[in-house]
C-alpha cells in the first residue's frame, strides 16, 4: 500500500525538467562556461520544478544552490546576489525544508499550501518597498554592479522565498518576477564578455515556465485544502500519540450521549499509527489539536460494512472515529477533515469510501452529507451499535 502514497511525474514534468538540462548543458559548452557556472545552472532547474511540483526535497537544493550562485556572484561583484544567498536565502530555504517537511500529504508526499492573513500581507508589503530603499543604498556602497537590477533581484528573490517558506502558492508569482531581472542581468554581463552568465540566463529563461507550472500545480493540488487558511490539515505520526488520546478524552468528556464513543482495542492501538492498515490526519488550529479522523484501508477491518453494502469485489476504505472538540464546530472541522481526506484518498487506487455515523448524531450526519455521502441504509454492526451508512464512489 506504501507505494501508493507517492505520486508519479508527470510526462508534463518530465519534458520540462528534462528540456531545462539539455539546455542548461548545451549553453555551458557552446559558451564553455566553467564547472561551477553549469553545476548552478542545472540544480536551478532541478530545484524550481521540484517547488513547483510541491516536494519538500526542492528546499534541499535550494541551498546547495546558496554556495554555487554565491560564489559565482561574487566573483562578477555582484554582491548583491552573494549577500543575498548567503545571508538571507541559506535560512529561509532551511526554514523551508522543516516547514514543507513537517506541512506534506500522505499520498504524494507534497506540500500543503497555506494561505497567509491579511495582516501578514500587509505587514510584508509596507516592508517591501523600506528593504529596497535600504538596500540600494548599501549595495550602492559596496560599488555592486548593475545596482538597480541587483537590488530588484533581491528584494523579490527575498519575498518569493518568504512566500515559498511559508507555503503560499502566490511565492510563484514572485518567483516569477525574480527570474525576469535574473535574465536582463545575466544576460547584461554575458553581453560584456562574462560566458558563465549565459548558463544562469538559460536556466532562468527555463524556470519562468516553471514559475507559471509552479502556479497551475499548487493550484490544481491543493484546490480543496488552500481555503482552510486558518487549519492545518497533516498526517499524525507517532510522536502525535499523546495529542491524539488528549483529543479523545476531551471529545469524549463533552458528549451528553456516552454512546457516540467507540473504544479502541489492543489491535486497534497496535496499528493506529501504521501506514499499511491506517491513515490518521488531524486539524490543528493555532497548533492545538482540535479534531482527528481514521481511514481504515486494511479490506479485513473493511469486510463488515463492504458485506453489508454489497462491494465484496471492490477495494474500499473506510472513515472511523472523525471527532472534533465543540468550540471549534462553527469552523465545521468535522467537514473540512472529511473533505480533506476524500481528496487524499482519491489519489489512491480505491473504488469505494464508506463512512457511518450514529442517527441521533446530527453533527456527523450533518458533515458526511455535506461533503456529497450517499446514504444507504441503517444497519446494527457486529458490536450491537446502530449506524448510517454512506458511501463515496470515485
Amino acid at each position: 500500500m506504501k507505494k501508493n502514497l507517492y505520486r508519479d511525474w508527470t510526462l508534463l514534468e518530465v519534458v520540462l525538467l528534462c528540456a531545462g538540462l539539455i539546455l542548461s548543458a548545451t549553453i555551458s559548452i557552446i559558451f564553455n562556461s566553467g564547472i561551477l557556472s553549469f553545476l548552478c545552472a542545472i540544480t536551478s532547474v532541478i530545484t524550481v520544478i521540484l517547488q513547483a511540483k510541491g516536494k519538500p526535497i526542492g528546499n534541499a537544493f535550494g541551498i546547495i544552490i546558496v554556495f554555487l550562485y554565491g560564489y559565482i556572484s561574487f566573483e562578477g561583484k555582484l554582491y548583491g546576489e552573494c549577500i543575498l544567498y548567503v545571508f538571507a536565502m541559506f535560512p529561509l530555504f532551511i526554514y523551508g525544508l522543516i516547514s514543507w517537511s513537517k506541512n506534506k500529504r500522505a499520498d504524494s508526499k507534497t506540500v500543503i499550501a497555506y494561505d497567509i492573513s491579511a495582516l501578514e500581507w500587509s505587514i510584508v508589503s509596507v516592508l517591501q518597498p523600506v528593504v529596497f530603499v535600504a538596500l540600494y543604498y548599501f549595495l550602492g556602497a559596496l560599488n555592486t554592479e548593475l545596482l538597480l537590477f541587483s537590488t530588484l533581484s533581491f528584494v523579490s528573490q527575498i519575498y518569493a522565498l518568504y512566500l515559498g517558506a511559508r507555503r503560499c502558492k502566490y511565492s510563484f508569482l514572485w518567483y516569477l518576477i525574480n527570474d525576469v531581472v535574473l535574465i536582463v542581468l545575466w544576460a547584461s554581463l554575458g553581453i560584456q564578455g562574462n560566458v558563465n552568465a549565459w548558463p544562469i540566463v538559460i536556466s532562468s529563461t527555463m524556470n519562468c515556465i516553471y514559475d507559471f507550472y509552479g502556479v497551475f500545480n499548487w493550484n490544481k493540488m491543493n484546490e480543496k485544502i488552500i481555503q482552510f487558511s486558518d487549519l492545518e490539515y497533516k498526517q499524525l505520526g507517532k510522536k502525535d500519540r499523546k495529542n491524539f488520546f488528549a483529543l479523545i478524552e476531551k471529545s469524549n468528556s463533552e458528549l451528553k450521549d456516552k454512546s457516540f464513543i467507540e473504544k479502541y482495542s489492543e489491535f486497534d492501538k497496535k496499528v493506529l499509527f501504521n501506514d499499511n492498515y491506517t491513515l490518521l490526519y488531524g486539524i490543528f488550529y493555532k497548533k492545538e489539536l482540535i479534531g482527528k479522523s481514521e481511514i481504515w484501508l486494511d479490506q479485513e477491518r473493511t469486510a463488515e460494512c463492504k458485506k453489508l453494502l454489497g462491494l465484496e469485489d471492490y477495494k474500499v476504505c473506510q472513515i472511523v472515529r472523525t471527532v472534533d472538540l465543540q468550540k471549534y464546530s462553527s469552523k465545521k472541522v468535522l467537514y473540512n477533515l472529511i473533505k480533506l481526506e476524500i481528496e487524499t484518498i482519491k489519489n489512491l487506487a480505491f473504488n469505494y469510501l464508506i463512512a457511518y455515523a450514529d442517527p441521533s448524531d446530527t453533527v456527523g450526519t450533518t458533515a458526511i452529507k455535506q461533503a456529497k455521502f450517499k446514504y444507504v441504509k441503517t444497519e446494527v454492526l457486529e458490536s450491537g451499535i446502530v449506524r448510517d451508512l454512506y458511501l463515496y464512489k470515485f
